[in-house]
């Protein structure tokens, strides 16, 4: 598992258990991420310490924190799968930004590094997360205003050979 790592200017690493108050403001500021994960504003930090417990418990399963790599400051969270029991591929189960932070390319910046690297140490081919459609579900939980749909792509990227 990649547990740790640096982009230009983003350092993924574990979250320890004192920070989880931390990552829950970066969770609440980002309204999306509520709205489509069934969560509200008071998205509770039982349900983040929970979700942090089971990435520590399952070896297969990781949520990394991602600090401005200059002043270690929160600002997001990566949690991805080894191996999804639903499908057997790996997963990128989020990837969430303080909502402050959006629009200045920091996700392509994590995603592109972090994608380069499962495929290099991990022998990835392929990971889900937004990429090539390659199955369609229903979600009922989307609120209304999210432009009519209730429909999401699972997606799929290829990755480069290892070799």
């Amino acid at each position: 598992m990649i547990n740790q790592f640096e982009t230009e200017r983003i350092l993924a690493r574990p979250i320890r258990e004192e920070e989880l108050p931390t990552f829950l403001n970066v969770i609440r500021s980002n309204r999306f991420f509520l709205q489509v994960s069934g969560g509200s504003p008071d998205y509770p930090l039982s349900k983040l310490e929970k979700d942090w417990k089971e990435a520590n418990e399952n070896p297969g399963e990781c949520m990394l924190g991602l600090f401005e790599k200059e002043t270690e400051t929160p600002t997001g969270i990566l949690t991805y799968l080894k191996h999804n029991p639903r499908d057997g591929f790996p997963w990128i189960g989020f990837l969430i930004f303080r909502r402050d932070l959006h629009g200045q390319g920091l996700g392509r910046e994590v995603t592109e590094h972090f994608l380069d690297l499962t495929c290099r140490r991990l022998g990835w081919t392929s990971i889900h997360l937004g990429f090539l459609k390659v199955e369609m579900k229903e979600l009922f939980n989307l609120p209304e205003n999210h432009a009519g749909e209730r429909v999401v792509w699972v997606m799929e990227r290829e990755l480069a050979s290892p070799h």
